[in-house]
């Protein structure tokens, strides 16, 4: 299994449904790329002036975009001397050592502030009411997203 499969499994059971969600991932790119913004030095207003640059512009395609960030976090890494893989690979095992009601709560944390379960917010569907420790379940008719993530639901169209 390649990291990135074996990085999303661990999502999946972890936080459920909405981990396969593409705007949900989108979302957690783009928190974990504003907090190494922040470690970095950079402040709330530049990074808010960066935002509205973007913003001013057509999107652009996924794919490139995707190809872009994984570039510049190598260039990133390699600036700062500091091998991405194996901080992915380090990362990955601790998280992993961490109670998934850890991560559950601050989803649910999250949640409540407008900035996580954005899909399942914006679609519509019904959230399964679950205790704190469980991961939110999206309740909605669209086809599985992927079998090897066992059939999961999503919210948006996964193509």
């Amino acid at each position: 299994m390649s990291r990135q499969s074996e990085v999303l499994s661990w999502a999946v059971s972890t936080f459920g449904p909405i981990a396969l969600d593409r705007r949900e991932r989108a979302a957690r790119l783009l928190e974990e790329c504003i907090e190494l913004a922040q470690a970095e030095g950079l402040s709330s207003e530049l990074v808010s002036r960066i935002a509205e640059r973007v913003y001013s512009r057509p999107a652009g395609d996924v794919k490139r975009e995707l190809a872009q960030v994984a570039m510049t976090l190598d260039a990133s890494a390699e600036n700062l001397g500091l091998d991405a893989q194996a901080a992915a690979a380090g990362e990955l095992e601790r998280v992993k050592g961490i109670p998934a009601a850890h991560f559950v709560g601050r989803q649910a944390a999250k949640a409540a502030l407008g900035i996580a379960n954005l899909s399942m917010e914006d679609c519509g569907v019904a959230l399964e009411a679950v205790e704190s420790t469980e991961p939110a379940r999206c309740l909605t008719t669209e086809p599985a997203l992927t079998e090897e993530h066992g059939g999961a639901r999503g919210c948006s169209d996964p193509t």
